[in-house]
């Protein structure tokens, strides 16, 4: 069993200019160093970043699967990309990457929280909601200013 750290680190990646072609490179990146990865987004972003992950060029490939797929439990693949935390809870992921707007949950079952945010004025605001609620629980958000 992996011993989890003993606070969750968070990390908001904010102003964004293309929102699913960084998180394929986080998420790259994230693979390569070994993580394993929980992907959440809306059912829309879901749909779109694993198209692109699909597209990379084949040296750049992620293995990754849907978390809506029936298998998604049984295949123990290093990232999986969702619309719906509670699937990948029980798993043990290192990582997740929360595109979506909402506050993560479970997040305190992660080793690494990355937030990634848009340059849209709504995605910026519900991201301040999300640091207050992290400042909240106790935790010590760290901001990462995307130059584009």
């Amino acid at each position: 069993m992996k011993l989890r750290s003993p606070m969750t680190e968070v990390a908001f990646h904010v102003n964004v200019p293309d929102l699913l072609g960084y998180a394929c490179r986080l998420i790259r990146k994230g693979y390569l160093l070994g993580m394993s990865m929980l992907v959440v987004g809306d059912a829309r972003q879901v749909a779109l970043l694993n198209k692109q992950l699909w597209s990379m060029r084949s040296v750049d490939f992620v293995p990754h699967c849907l978390g809506s797929e029936e298998h998604a439990t049984v295949v123990r693949s290093a990232v999986v990309l969702t619309d719906d935390e509670a699937q990948g809870q029980a798993r043990g992921f290192d990582v997740l990457v929360n595109l979506s707007g909402n506050m993560p949950s479970a997040y305190a079952s992660f080793d690494k929280i990355f937030e990634v945010v848009s340059v849209a004025d709504a995605d910026l605001e519900a991201a301040r909601q999300r640091w207050r609620a992290y400042l909240q629980a106790g935790l010590a958000p760290k901001r990462h200013e995307i130059q584009p």
